[in-house]
């Protein structure tokens, strides 16, 4: 009987242990975010990342929406925070709580923009040259 436990625990820590173990320090973690791509803006949580962009006549810039949390993998359950993106020249996004807005700048100078919705401590501009 003492043999049959004694092949029984060898067999299942065996079965355990082969090939399924994670050495310390090697778990999975979260990778790192992309870089931002050359004239994007990524509306966060009270923010814009960046606040300040520079780029050439004739340009497209994107902001895209990264303002849900929660939810599972399919998104269900999400909240998302609404914003938008108000020039001082009157342009807006309209208030969006994900997606993306394109605007082209075809004339140079600085566009300041904010969140109506947070106001100014939520800012940014582009600086066309």
């Amino acid at each position: 009987m003492r043999k049959t436990m004694f092949m029984i625990t060898v067999t299942l820590l065996a079965a355990c242990s082969s090939g399924n173990a994670i050495a310390p320090g090697s778990e999975k973690r979260p990778l790192p975010p992309p870089p931002g791509t050359p004239n994007s803006v990524v509306v966060t949580n009270n923010a814009f990342a960046p606040n300040a962009l520079s780029t050439s006549a004739g340009s497209r810039v994107t902001w895209t929406w990264d303002s849900c949390r929660g939810g599972d993998a399919y998104g269900s359950g999400q909240q998302c925070a609404e914003h938008d993106v108000a020039f001082d020249d009157g342009i807006t996004s309209g208030v969006l709580s994900n997606g993306n807005y394109v605007r082209t700048f075809t004339s140079p100078g600085t566009y300041p923009y904010h969140c109506r919705i947070h106001g100014t401590s939520m800012s940014g501009r582009v600086v066309v040259n």
